[in-house]
């Protein structure tokens, strides 16, 4: 089965529809399946092998799970209360990039160091209302992927 780009300019509700049905085919009837989409998260609840091209040559190919374990960072978003100051010039210090969005600090960690990095920052005074950690996805691969090969 060839399908390309299956649930553009669907509705949500009927993507999902059009999304259980895909699966249901792949699981009882061993259906085999060609699929080009640009939706990511699509991509991964359907696709037992992900083959990422540029410029009709293959730079990625992997299971979704496995493409997505190549990437060892999580990003943090932090609503900082107290200790802006000192939480910058921590991350600076440990060479952590870092930037500023909508009032929290987002940066990337690789998983282990998490709560290292965590309780050191903690140790400097910084008080956080917030913490959000976002382990990578198959987007985050994919646009990690297209900003190598510019």
């Amino acid at each position: 089965l060839i399908l390309d780009e299956p649930t553009a300019s669907l509705d949500p509700d009927i993507a999902v529809k059009v999304r259980q049905f895909l699966v249901k085919q792949q699981k009882e009837y061993h259906v085999a399946m060609l699929f080009t989409s640009h939706n990511m998260h699509e991509v991964q609840e359907i696709c037992d092998r992900i083959i990422f091209l540029n410029k009709g040559k293959i730079i990625a190919q992997d299971t979704p799970w496995g493409l997505i374990k190549r990437l060892k960072k999580a990003k943090i978003k932090m609503a900082i209360v107290k200790g802006k100051n000192a939480l910058e010039k921590y991350l600076k210090t440990t060479k952590i990039k870092f930037y500023w969005k909508k009032q929290k600090i987002i940066f990337k960690l690789e998983e282990e160091n998490i709560p290292k990095i965590l309780y050191q920052i903690s140790d400097k005074g910084v008080r956080y209302a917030e913490i959000e950690i976002l382990r990578p996805s198959l987007e985050d691969f994919f646009l990690e992927t297209v900003e190598k090969t510019k």
